[in-house]
């Protein structure tokens, strides 16, 4: 039988599926856990180390700013996974723990730049677990967005909408008052059988109204993308991040969308796409801030930001208000359809894409 290993027949080996990178994995130390909020797969794992660097990132993935002809877009390498008995489990972590042997150069354990400590071997703790959100290539996340617009009469989204995003509500009621002026003259005591009894509470009517608060959470993203609109990329990689501000001058037209856009509501039906979408009606969701606060270094070495975009939704839109009538009618300062309405609108796909 033969004997597999990193410095002699390697064939054996498992391999990263991207690049073809073989470990070693030890056997004894294979563990499974199953719970009722996830599962994961935990492993000591080998590696050259001078392909321990390497190795990380095709482990658990990259995230980077290309160019397709003049147009720079978001591209990701997702993590190394697998399928555990049904179950599509992701790389999540590589924690190097011990190293060993004299390395492959003969150096006396010390690498030829700085001189750091430098081995034959590293070894330590690799982790695949559930996502909590969908992982998608460059390929297969273009793949669904193409399906999604012929399904969705043209709603179906940017790329950017179908992977690496957690979405969050809570929803709720909340009593919206309709003005005193109505026909009915507010709230009155119920009295079925004399009529003259129906006198109003001096109380003005209300109306139950659906609301929520809701969160997109967009992980492991270049910090600062997308770039303020109309931003031109050099004329080589590396694309991003840019060696000065993007912002060329300071006027509100020229900062990124996630600034622009704040107060503002989105101007068509969106995230519609997605399986995991929830399809806002137009007018419906406020945009309302940012937090850019979890800001790190990724395996790749590339600074990222898990960017946290909160929006507040109302039946009905943000737009339109309830009548004396207690049914939802458009506002606006001039009382015409072209007049200023009490909030702007924008198209918020591109809180998440490049803006030409």
């Amino acid at each position: 039988m033969p004997t597999y290993d990193l410095e002699g027949n390697r064939t054996g080996l498992p391999h990263t599926k991207r690049g073809g990178l073989p470990y070693e994995i030890e056997a004894f130390g294979y563990r499974r856990r199953h719970t009722p909020r996830g599962n994961s797969v935990e492993f000591t794992a080998k590696q050259l180390w001078r392909d321990a660097p390497l190795w990380a990132k095709y482990m658990v993935g990259e995230v980077s700013v290309v160019v397709d002809g003049s147009t720079p877009r978001l591209s990701r390498q997702v993590p190394e996974f697998r399928n555990a008995r049904d179950r599509e489990l992701y790389c999540t972590a590589v924690e190097y723990a011990t190293s060993a042997g004299r390395p492959l150069d003969g150096l006396n354990h010390a690498d030829p730049l700085e001189n750091f400590p430098a081995t034959r071997r590293v070894s330590g703790g690799v982790t695949f677990e559930d996502m909590l959100w969908d992982v998608h290539d460059d390929a297969s996340a273009g793949v669904l967005v193409t399906a999604a617009q012929s399904s969705t009469a043209g709603y179906g989204g940017v790329r950017e909408l179908y992977r690496y995003l957690q979405r969050m509500q809570k929803a709720y009621s909340a009593e919206q008052r309709i003005p005193a002026a109505s026909d009915a003259g507010g709230f009155k005591v119920v009295d079925d059988a004399v009529s003259a009894n129906r006198l109003p509470i001096g109380q003005v009517a209300f109306r139950t109204v659906s609301m929520a608060d809701v969160v997109y959470k967009w992980m492991r993203v270049p910090l600062g993308w997308p770039p303020p609109k109309g931003w031109a990329p050099p004329g080589g990689a590396p694309y991003w991040p840019p060696r000065v501000n993007p912002v060329s001058t300071l006027t509100p037209e020229n900062f990124p969308a996630r600034d622009r856009f704040k107060g503002t509501v989105n101007s068509e039906y969106w995230d519609v796409g997605p399986i995991r979408g929830y399809a806002w009606a137009p007018e419906t969701l406020l945009y309302v801030g940012y937090d850019d606060s979890n800001q790190y270094t990724d395996a790749a070495g590339v600074r990222c930001c898990d960017y946290v975009f909160n929006f507040k939704y109302k039946e009905g839109g943000w737009n339109k208000f309830l009548s004396a009538r207690g049914e939802w009618v458009r506002v606006s300062l001039d009382g015409t359809s072209s007049g200023t309405q009490p909030y702007a609108e924008s198209d918020f796909n591109y809180l998440f894409e490049y803006q030409a």
